[in-house]
């Protein structure tokens, strides 16, 4: 099929004139990216990983607006100024979330989930979110960390968090966000569990007035 844009008017009185121009190639291509991008909505919303798409040219602007005001440190700015880290944190727009993010947090819609984002934050939250906007202040096209978060019910969730810019081409200053989150709170419970067991095994055997020996089953090598 052809397309066609057509631009009728009247070159002078009692004429008409009409002007086709083939756009048969532009709605090829638009197609082209509404099928991707509808590709890509499918992708985020089924994905098993916990997903956040955020815009953040409101905290860039605010950024450069430092810079201006002679911050170029901003990890010690942060450090010196932590009340900063809230403010920026208002300037991040949260576009979408998937089906796992309610899941992991336990909302039940987006709009609830949207709706107590600065509920999701402990003070760990923010220390992991000062990296993010240092990794934005620098540059920093990606960047990977473990950090807390809190669940709508009180629940402290222990997860991996991965921060990704969107770069297109020809763009002059992507502002998009991937943010994927692994929930590891299983593994950072047992991690707990193990320390917790072996502090108590320590405090036992160096407390006791009885001889104890262990054995390595694998070095065969004992220790007293």
């Amino acid at each position: 099929d052809k397309h066609f844009e057509v631009v009728a008017f009247s070159p002078r009185r009692d004429h008409f004139a009409v002007i086709f121009r083939d756009t048969t190639e532009r709605h090829k291509a638009q197609l082209i990216i509404e099928h991707n991008e509808k590709r890509f909505r499918r992708l985020f919303d089924m994905s098993p990983v916990t997903l956040f798409e955020e815009d953040i040219s409101e905290l860039q602007d605010y950024l450069d607006q430092l810079r201006v005001r002679g911050v170029n440190d901003f990890k010690k700015y942060f450090e010196e100024h932590p009340e900063e880290l809230v403010h920026c944190a208002q300037k991040v727009e949260i576009v979408d979330v998937n089906l796992s993010t309610l899941k992991l947090f336990g909302a039940k819609t987006k709009e609830e989930l949207l709706g107590a984002v600065d509920k999701l934050f402990d003070s760990n939250s923010l220390k992991g979110f000062s990296k993010i906007v240092e990794a934005i202040a620098r540059g920093l096209n990606d960047i990977s960390f473990e950090t807390t978060n809190v669940g709508m019910d009180g629940g402290l969730i222990d997860i991996h968090l991965t921060y990704s810019l969107l770069v297109y081409p020809n763009q002059d200053r992507p502002n998009r966000v991937i943010v994927s989150v692994v929930d590891i709170t299983p593994i950072k419970q047992a991690e707990r569990v193990i320390r917790e067991s072996e502090e108590r095994f320590r405090s036992v055997t160096e407390g006791s007035h009885e001889g104890i020996l262990i054995a390595d089953s694998e070095t065969q090598a004992f220790s007293y």
